[in-house]
């Protein structure tokens, strides 16, 4: 399931398939470096305006690694800064929120926190997938989280019979 959130920079999607006026490398996770523009990401983000726009004297970094989210979190983050984002992947959803709470996406943030709740539960698999997605970035021991697995689908289950 995808979750449509609005996008917002319409015809800047061409820069990202075309790299050569891109002035950032972004190493994310598993080894992957993805060229970008720092304008774009600076205007999608409080946080990258502050990390990667050029200090005094004109030092900026030429590459830049986050130090949150995943691969696939931040392949989905790109596409929707240039606005080429499909809807966001439920599996991704607490991942993608994370970030852009970190990151401070302010628009990001705004458009997850205006899904419904029918949006964002369309049954019993998806509320338990969005359950274990909460449990996961709470970042719990093993023996939680191994409990928190057993007690998800009892708990969905539970609430599918009221």
């Amino acid at each position: 399931k995808r979750l449509r959130l609005e996008q917002r920079f319409h015809g800047v999607r061409r820069l990202l398939e075309d790299e050569s006026l891109a002035d950032i490398t972004v190493a994310i996770p598993g080894g992957a470096r993805l060229r970008a523009h720092r304008a774009i990401l600076a205007a999608s983000s409080d946080e990258l305006k502050a990390q990667l726009l050029p200090k005094a004297f004109g030092w900026a970094k030429s590459v830049w690694s986050p130090s949150r989210g995943s691969a696939e979190t931040w392949r989905w983050l790109l596409d929707w800064m240039y606005g080429c984002a499909p809807g966001l992947p439920l599996g991704l959803l607490v991942d993608a929120a994370s970030t852009a709470d970190h990151y401070r996406m302010h628009e990001l943030l705004a458009e997850i926190t205006a899904l419904s709740i029918s949006d964002l539960l369309g049954g019993k698999q998806a509320a338990e997938s969005l359950t274990l997605q909460v449990l996961r970035a709470w970042a719990l021991p093993d023996f939680v989280r191994a409990l928190a697995e057993r007690c998800v689908p009892l708990a969905a289950a539970y609430w599918e019979h009221l």
